[in-house]
Order: C-alpha cells, then structure tokens, then sequence
C-alpha cells in the first residue's frame, strides 16, 4: 500500500491526502482461506501481549477473492479478459493435477481467444510459464498431452 502511495505523491507532487487503497489478497490454495481478515489478526500473536506493540499495529481489513472455493462459471462471469480469466483458471488448478487436467479441455475458447488478441502468444507463455514453474514433471507430461488433445500444434502454428 505504501507504495501505491509513493507512486501517487511521485506523479502529483501536489497531494494533500492520500487517496484510499483497497487491499486484496487472492488466495489459491485447495483449503480455502481460514486465517483472519484484518492485518491484526494475521500478525504474530505475541503482539497483542504487548500493549505499547499493539497500540501501533495497523488494524485495517482486506477483502480475500477466495479462488479455491470459486467455480470456473463464478470466474468466468467476472469483467475480465481471456487472459485475467485463465490466469484465475491456472492459479486455482495447476497445483491440483487432476483437477487442472479435468477442466483445461473446457478452457480451450478462452486458449483460442487469447491466442487471437494482440501479443496473446506472449500472454499464452507466460500461463505455461507459470505452470512449467509449479508443476511437477509427471504433471507437465499428462499436461501437455491433453494440451496437445485440446488445442492441436497445428492451430497454435497457424
């Protein structure tokens, strides 16, 4: 947050209040998010033990998108681009093998549209980057068959 506000003071040297931030964490993991929702709550516990410590600790919320417990028509229904989309999609599943495996094939109009945006082949890098980056060898393999199933070498060549 401090530095979306030194990014602000930078561009408009004139400001005389900050402008308010919003924060978000986006949380990908199976279990779904069960840890507090204030900066507070979150901080090591022996902080609240000391009063002078806890007096001075920011006690501001955040909203928590919860993508472990969306489904891909909840992802699917948001404003967001093909690529937004899928990267939601690969940041949800790739750590879920069987779950990614499952659902890729039901992606593939997302695939295809961003493949057709300008620089989508470089957006398409970055998602198997990602998931080149996470997985592990056996699920790059099984992957990359039901890549290859969905989306044929010969479309993403022409």
């Amino acid at each position: 947050m401090v530095r979306i506000w030194e990014r602000c003071r930078a561009h408009a040297s004139d400001l005389t209040c900050l402008p308010p931030v919003i924060p978000i964490l986006v949380h990908h993991h199976d279990g779904g998010w069960t840890a507090g929702t204030s900066f507070f709550e979150i901080m090591d516990p022996a902080v609240h033990d000391i009063p002078d410590l806890a007096r001075l600790t920011p006690r501001f919320e955040f909203l928590v998108d919860d993508l472990g417990r969306t489904t891909d028509e909840d992802i699917r229904a948001r404003a967001l681009s093909a690529f937004g989309t899928l990267a939601l999609l690969f940041l949800r599943d790739v750590r879920a093998t069987e779950r990614f495996l499952r659902h890729f094939p039901l992606w593939v109009d997302l695939l295809r549209s961003l493949q057709c945006a300008e620089s989508g082949r470089d957006a398409l890098m970055v998602l198997f980057r990602y998931v080149s980056m996470v997985a592990d060898q056996l699920f790059c393999s099984a992957s990359s068959k039901s890549s290859t199933r969905c989306y044929p070498k010969s479309r993403i060549a022409s």
